[in-house]
C-alpha cells in the first residue's frame, strides 16, 4: 500500500505531536501535508488527501465545525487524535464525520497502522465490494441511492446524508429484507467495533428515519426487528 503516492493531511496544533506523526508517516513512505484548523478544509480541497489526522482542541464546538468544513470538501477518512478522556466527545465526533479515534499518549506505530486501516476501509467502501454495474444505483421504494455521486433521492428530491448515514443506508439497500445487527452495521461503517457503538448506531438510524421517512415514528423503510437488528423494507 505504501508503494503508492498516498497523501496524509495532519491538522494538529501541538508541534511535538505533529512532528512525531510526520516523522513516522514519512518513514512509512506517505506524502505528508500540514495545516491549522482554519485552513484544513482549503488544503483538503487542494491536495485531496487519502486520510486526515485531526488533533482535537478543548472547544468541542470548534472541533465539530472543523470536521463539518472538512466533510464539505472530502469523504476521506478522518482519524482523531485527542488527549480528552470524555467518552461522550468520542461518540459525538464519530457520529458526525470522524472515522477513528486515538487517545493520547499513543504509540506512533499504532497511529500509522490505524491510518492504514482507515484508508483500506475507505477504499473498500468507495470502490465497492464488487464492480458490478447493478450496484451503481440502488432502489428501494421511492428511494434511489447513487453510489457514484453519493446522492440519495426520494421522489426526485435530494436528501443530504452524512458519510456514516450513507454507508448504513447503502448496506441496507443492497440487501432489502435482510436483518443486520448493530455490530454488523458498525463493522460495515467503521470496519471495527468501538466502545458504546450500539448507542451510536441507534443515533444514526434515528437521524436516517428523520430524513427518509414520512413519519419517523411509523417507519415504512427502516424497520426494527426486536432483539435482532434492522432491515429495510420494500
Amino acid at each position: 500500500m505504501q508503494e503508492e503516492n498516498i497523501k496524509i493531511l495532519i491538522v494538529e496544533n501541538n508541534r511535538e505531536v505533529s512532528s512525531l506523526l510526520r516523522m513516522y508517516l514519512v518513514g512509512s513512505h506517505f506524502e505528508v501535508y500540514e495545516s491549522n484548523e482554519a485552513g484544513a478544509a482549503e488544503v483538503a480541497a487542494e491536495e485531496n488527501p487519502d486520510c486526515l489526522i485531526l488533533g482535537l482542541k478543548s472547544d468541542i464546538r470548534e472541533n465539530m465545525n472543523t470536521i463539518r468544513c472538512i466533510r464539505k470538501q472530502t469523504f476521506a477518512p478522518i482519524v482523531i487524535i485527542s488527549g480528552h478522556e470524555d467518552d461522550e466527545e468520542q461518540i459525538l465526533v464519530l457520529n458526525n464525520g470522524a472515522d477513528d479515534y486515538i487517545k493520547k499518549p499513543f504509540n506512533p506505530l499504532i497511529a500509522v497502522s490505524r491510518v492504514n486501516a482507515a484508508i483500506r476501509r475507505y477504499r473498500k467502501w468507495n470502490l465497492s465490494e464488487t464492480s458490478e454495474k447493478e450496484y451503481n444505483e440502488l432502489r428501494v421504494g421511492d428511494l434511489v441511492l447513487d453510489n457514484e455521486s453519493l446522492i440519495l433521492l426520494k421522489n426526485g428530491e435530494t436528501i443530504h446524508l452524512t458519510i456514516n448515514e450513507f454507508k448504513i443506508l447503502r448496506l441496507l439497500m443492497r440487501h432489502p429484507g435482510e436483518i443486520f445487527t448493530k455490530s454488523d452495521i458498525c463493522r460495515a461503517v467503521n470496519g471495527m467495533l468501538y466502545e458504546n457503538y450500539e448507542n451510536a448506531i441507534m443515533v444514526h438510524i434515528s437521524h436516517l428515519r428523520d430524513k427518509i421517512e414520512d413519519d419517523s415514528r411509523e417507519p415504512r423503510y427502516i424497520r426494527n426487528v426486536r432483539g435482532l437488528g434492522y432491515k429495510i423494507s420494500t
